[in-house]
């Protein structure tokens, strides 16, 4: 971890402050949480919000896809077998 100095504006550090007391950490966490929120990318991705909008331009219903999807005969196949 490296040391560094920031002059913070009156109204900031009030903020900081009244912050610090509710969540109980000290200023220098929330300032490097609030940073590693802002500046640092997602490590791991979520499937859910990368597949957010994936047949948002589709030219079909969707219902009626999913409906032809299930009239196969797959589930007959897997029982006769």
């Amino acid at each position: 971890m490296k040391r560094t100095q920031i002059y913070l504006d009156e109204d900031i550090f009030h903020v900081l402050k009244r912050e610090s007391e509710i969540k109980k950490k000290n200023i220098s966490s929330l300032i490097r949480d609030t940073l590693r929120e802002k500046f640092m990318k997602k490590k791991h991705s979520n499937a859910v919000e990368d597949a957010a909008g994936i047949w948002k331009d589709r030219t079909f219903d969707t219902e009626e896809y999913i409906r032809n999807l299930r009239k196969g005969n797959r589930l007959k196949e897997l029982y006769e077998k």
